[in-house]
């Protein structure tokens, strides 16, 4: 469902699919298996690199669900480390926050 998403945002915005640009670099337990937010951030806190060929791009980051924002920040810190011109986050879904 979400490289199908992908490729249809791809066609609307008439921008090119980067399916290496951002990797997970080190196994991580499923999100949805750890309760807390600053757990969920540990867990995946360094967990992706991205691509040079990301800088001076505009990318759009999509996350399949979102849930405390963990995954999604650290993919955007990621990013950041190789310059792009502006980095914007879609969810497809949203998660209730866990009590």
């Amino acid at each position: 469902m979400l490289l199908h998403f992908a490729h249809v945002m791809s066609e609307a915005l008439q921008v090119p699919i980067l399916d290496k640009a951002l990797l997970r670099i080190r196994n991580t337990p499923r999100q949805s298996k750890i309760i807390g937010k600053a757990a969920r951030r540990a867990n995946v806190q360094g967990a992706f690199e991205a691509s040079p060929e990301v800088s001076q791009k505009k990318i759009l980051l999509i996350d399949d669900v979102c849930t405390t924002g963990a995954t999604l920040r650290s993919g955007v810190a990621a990013l950041k480390a190789q310059s792009p011109k502006q980095v914007v986050c879609y969810s497809i879904l949203r998660s209730p926050l866990e009590v």
